[in-house]
């Protein structure tokens, strides 16, 4: 497969169920550009890392950030694309 891979991690506030309060979630991002086809792919995982005490969402667990990166990067170096046809190849 002939692909460009960028990665990018952010951190955001985001708040449940129209709740005043905010939680703050880690991103990651990978854009897998294909050129052989003209399309990118965005691989995004998501994940709590702090929870607010006044959170609907309190005593839910917390994964650890060294966990879900290691999840991440074995989703983007394993990605396998089986039927080309998707993208009009």
């Amino acid at each position: 497969m002939n692909a460009q891979v960028f990665i990018l991690f952010g951190t955001q506030d985001i708040a449940k169920f129209n709740e005043t309060t905010v939680n703050k979630v880690e991103v990651h991002l990978a854009v897998v550009r294909l050129p052989d086809v003209t399309t990118d792919l965005l691989v995004t995982l998501n994940h709590t890392i702090e929870i607010s005490q006044q959170s609907s969402s309190v005593g839910a667990p917390i994964s650890g950030r060294e966990e879900k990166l290691a999840e991440f990067t074995a989703i983007v170096k394993t990605l396998n694309i089986i039927d080309w046809g998707l993208f009009g190849a």
